[in-house]
């Protein structure tokens, strides 16, 4: 198994954790803190994830689903944005 990140991985973390930031500000209008407790996870466990340097996990996944009262499938749909991005071609599936 490959142990580190190469840039389209760590992009593909970075748009996740801003997907997760949106969700908590526009709809759940919580704290961070508060959104880790709702999710059962720990604050700074979060906080790795928002900042896209945790690659997680199935569980924490279906945690974070939980926590912000969304589906899985919602919480991974996110674009990545092609005025960011400069790994991956238009149109291109990650």
């Amino acid at each position: 198994m490959k142990q580190n990140m190469d840039a389209k991985e760590k992009f593909i973390l970075e748009a996740f954790g801003q997907r997760i930031t949106e969700i908590r500000i526009s709809e759940l209008q919580v704290s961070q803190e508060q959104m880790a407790i709702n999710c059962g996870i720990h604050p700074q466990h979060l906080s790795l994830i928002v900042h896209g340097q945790k690659n997680i996990s199935l569980i924490t996944l279906r945690r974070l689903a939980f926590g912000s009262h969304q589906s899985v499938s919602q919480l991974c749909n996110f674009k990545l944005s092609l005025s960011e991005n400069k790994y991956f071609d238009e149109g291109e599936l990650f």
